[in-house]
């Protein structure tokens, strides 16, 4: 018989950090998979529905490595707003702007608004880890 003993943790041993971050979704079914898919492989998930939300949970956790941002949200602000905001926040956060279709001027403006790379709806969540290999 062979007895298995933890491995213990000495203080000087550094825990890797958790991997982070923020969907941005007003569609709960997607949000919902996505973030399962996330918490799944370890990551810490943040959610909101709406650019607002988003962009004060991210004031609160910079150092959220990647966005996952919906272009036409509820209320007044949008993914770009939402990319820009979060762009002057934090220039090495991965932003990824998402929708359902691009006209040709939002790619411009995706772009502009800061963001790293932009995908049109569907895809599946691991696609995003894709985009960025790094995180």
């Amino acid at each position: 018989m062979y007895i298995l003993s933890q491995p213990q943790i000495t203080l000087n041993q550094k825990r890797r950090p958790m991997k982070k971050i923020l969907i941005v979704q007003d569609d709960l079914s997607i949000m919902s998979a996505w973030a399962q898919y996330f918490q799944k492989i370890g990551w810490e998930v943040f959610q909101a529905t709406d650019g607002l939300k988003a962009i004060e949970i991210f004031a609160r956790n910079q150092d959220i490595g990647i966005v996952v941002t919906e272009i036409r949200l509820p209320l007044n602000i949008d993914g770009f707003e939402v990319s820009r905001n979060i762009r002057r926040m934090s220039p090495e956060t991965k932003i990824c702007v998402i929708a359902g279709s691009f006209w040709p001027e939002e790619q411009e403006l995706v772009v502009r608004s800061g963001a790293n790379a932009c995908m049109q709806k569907p895809f599946k969540a691991e696609e995003i880890l894709k985009l960025f290999p790094s995180n």
